[in-house]
Parts: structure tokens; sequence; C-alpha cells
């Protein structure tokens, strides 16, 4: 076991720290940083009782640095190789108000980093252990309890998870698959979809973040072509969903319906297409040379609204496609 005193004090955030802290959703204030030489292999999480939460990296900068854990509260679960060396940050966040006779815990404390005993691993924690979903429709209960996330794995939707768990699909046709979704616990989670054979060659074709209430995400499929879905909890989370996948007819590029122009002069666009279908936002300045401007997925009510700030929106064509 290994303690280390976090003196916060005037720690600050160093530009581009938030984008691997919580994805600048949790209001952090500062961060530390520590370098730990694992002596043997072994599952290790790391603890603190400060208002802080750890995050554990390989990498030697911050342009470079890959989640090596994951998060259960504000502790970091990881699984350590020897003579690995690990970069441990501990950030400090906005304490929430505690009312009496609650007290909140010390400013100051020790950051814990121990080796521990955690239970058995999901069968398809791994992505090489992806677990095979054969046809459409499928049923199936993601359960990431007790998982972990691997390194070089991307953040689903864009969120830091790290408990995932991994299904692999080949589609019997093209058509319309509809992922959709319902937990069985008031957790937020992610869900995702690539094309690919290996972690570090995935291309995203749709991902979506879910509240605690469930929803769909959609995409279009080819025929023979074999998708790779991955299942995570927000920020941690462990839950299980129910997943049914069906396969229909083909997702149609959602239409602008409509476009507003706020005082600012930020654009809104109104779109209008199938719930859960990812999209793609597309700009041109001459009709012939197109970019991309956001990608998005359409809500449940079959709707999404975009906003193009004033400093990019000017005389500027827009069009969507499916992702």
């Amino acid at each position: 076991m290994r303690d280390w005193p976090l003196p916060f004090g005037a720690a600050t955030l160093e530009p581009g720290e938030l984008a691997h802290l919580g994805n600048g959703i949790i209001p952090l204030t500062g961060s530390l940083w520590f370098l730990w030489t694992a002596p043997r292999n072994g599952p290790v999480q790391v603890t603190s009782r400060a208002f802080a939460t750890a995050f554990v990296f390989l990498g030697s900068t911050l342009d470079t640095v890959s989640p090596a854990g994951s998060l259960l509260g504000r502790s970091a679960l990881f699984d350590a190789e020897a003579g690995v060396t690990y970069r441990i940050a501990a950030a400090e966040f906005v304490p929430p108000p505690f009312p009496p006779p609650f007290t909140p815990p010390p400013p100051f404390d020790f950051l814990t980093v121990q080796y521990a005993r955690t239970p058995s691993r999901p069968a398809n924690d791994d992505f090489a252990d992806a677990e095979l979903l054969t046809g459409a429709p499928v049923t199936l209960t993601g359960d990431n309890r007790f998982a972990t996330r691997e390194f070089r794995e991307p953040l689903h939707a864009g969120f830091y998870g790290g408990r995932s768990v991994w299904w692999r699909w080949t589609a019997p046709r093209t058509g319309r698959v509809r992922l959709i979704t319902t937990p069985r616990s008031a957790r937020g989670y992610e869900l995702a979809v690539y094309r690919g054979s290996s972690l570090t060659a995935l291309t995203p074709v749709a991902a979506r973040t879910f509240s605690d209430s469930g929803g769909d995400l959609g995409f279009n499929s080819e025929s023979g072509a074999q998708y790779r879905i991955a299942l995570d909890g927000t920020y941690g989370a462990e839950l299980q969903v129910d997943i049914e996948l069906t396969l229909d007819g083909v997702v149609e590029a959602p239409q602008i319906a409509s476009i507003r122009l706020d005082a600012d002069a930020t654009i809104q666009l109104h779109l209008r297409g199938t719930a859960g279908a990812s999209f793609m936002l597309e700009s041109s300045i001459d009709l012939q040379n197109w970019g991309d401007e956001q990608r998005g997925t359409i809500d449940f009510w079959g709707r999404q609204s975009v906003l193009i700030p004033a400093a990019t929106a000017e005389h500027k064509f827009f069009r969507t496609r499916t992702e």
C-alpha cells in the first residue's frame, strides 16, 4: 500500500486536462499528479476520502495519455502489470452543500494505492471476448458489473466510463438497425457501435449517452458487415440494461425542418427524422466541397436541434447524411 498527501491548496488545471478528467462534466477546481510503478501484476484500487476523484492513465504527455482504469465513485480500479509506470491524477471537485447534522470529509487527505481483490469480471468484458449475436431480432441483457476498461479503448459517446462490455454482430442484410434499451436501474450509460477488428482500428458508426429512462440508437447496416457494440456506465456506473436489436428498412437521412436566427447571430437548425438515428451535419460554402460540422442522434420524439455559432455559420450551406 502507498499513501500520498493531497495538499490541493492552489492546485490548478492545465490546458487539456478536462478532456481526460471527467470530460468537462464534473466541476473540477484543480489536480495533482503522481507516478507509480507496479511491483507486480494484479488488480489495484486508488482511493481518497477528500473531495477528489482518482483517474489512472498510461502515457507520457497530456496529448498521448489513455485511461488505464475504471471509475467506482471517487475511486479508480485497474489491472496493473509488473514494471509498468502509471500516471495517477487526483482531481479536486466542487463540494456539494452538506446540511446539518452531516459534515463534509476533510479537504486535506491522502491518496491510497493498494492491491485489491476483485470479483470475477463479465465474460464479454474485453473487446477480444465480445459476445456473439446472431440474426435479428436479438434480445439480450447488458451487465457491466465488475467490468473494466482496456488500454486504448475509446471513450464511448465521448464519456469516461470505465466499465464496458462488448458484443459482435454481423448484419444478415442491409437495413435499419435499432438498439432499443431499457435500464433496470436509475443510472446513466453509453451505447456505441463500431466497425473494426481491434481497439486501435475502430471506426465509429453510432453512439449515444442515455439517462436512466433509456431510449434508442439507430444506424444503417451493410449486409455481411460485422459491427462491435459496447455498453458502458457513465463515470463508472454499474448497471444492467435490457437491449433489443431489430433490423428493418433503411434509415433515411434526417431532414432540416426549420432554421432560426437568434439575436446573437447563432443559427438553430431543427431536424426531424427516425428516432435513434445517428446523423452527420455537413456544411459547404460552394455546394461542391462538403465538410463535417456536427454529429448527433435524433431523439425519442424524432427531432433534434443543432446550434451553429455565429462565427462559423456565415455564408454556409448545410445538409445531413446518416451515419
